[in-house]
C-alpha cells in the first residue's frame, strides 16, 4: 500500500499547538485533526504473495456516516507457507475519511485519493461495529 504524507495539505496555526486546516464542511477547525495522506488505490483480485502466504483486495468499498466517506477495503489473507502453521482471514482494512476522491493517478498508473486517517478510538469502534455488521469479517484494521 502506497502512503505519503500530503505536506501541502496541512499548515500550522500560529496560534495553537497543534495541526490547522483551512475551514472544512467536515470538520471544525483544529484541535485534533489528523493530517491528509495519499492513498494509492490497489488493484482488486490479485494475489500479493510473502514469504509467510498470500492476501488478495477483494473489494474497496465507501462507507458513509454523519455526511462523510470513510475509504476501506475488503480482502482475504492466509498464511500457509510459515513454520506456524495454516491460517487465514476476511479483513477490512479502513484508510480513512476521503477529502479528495481519485484526484490523480501516481507514477504506477494507481488512482490516488487523499484521506483523513482515523485515530479516535470510539469513532474507530463504531466504525468497526458498523463493518462487522455489514461485511463477513474477522478482523477490521485502522491505518
Amino acid at each position: 500500500m502506497s502512503r505519503t504524507r500530503n505536506s501541502e495539505r496541512g499548515t500550522r496555526n500560529e496560534n495553537s499547538s497543534g495541526p490547522c486546516r483551512p475551514p472544512s464542511p467536515f470538520r471544525p477547525l483544529c484541535p485534533q485533526a489528523q493530517p491528509l495522506v495519499d492513498y494509492a488505490h490497489q488493484p482488486l483480485n490479485q494475489e500479493i504473495r510473502s514469504i509467510g502466504g498470500r492476501y488478495v483486495v477483494l473489494k474497496e468499498e465507501l462507507l458513509k456516516l454523519e455526511g462523510r466517506e470513510i475509504l476501506y477495503h475488503v480482502g482475504c489473507a492466509v498464511t500457509d507457507s510459515s513454520c506456524c502453521g495454516p491460517a487465514g482471514c476476511a479483513y477490512a482494512l479502513v484508510q480513512g475519511f476521503v477529502h479528495q476522491w481519485r484526484h490523480r493517478n501516481n507514477d504506477h498508473g494507481q488512482p490516488v485519493s487523499v484521506v483523513e486517517p482515523i485515530a479516535e478510538k470510539g469513532l474507530q469502534a463504531q466504525i468497526r461495529d458498523l463493518l462487522r455488521q455489514k461485511e463477513n469479517l474477522t478482523q477490521v484494521n485502522f491505518v
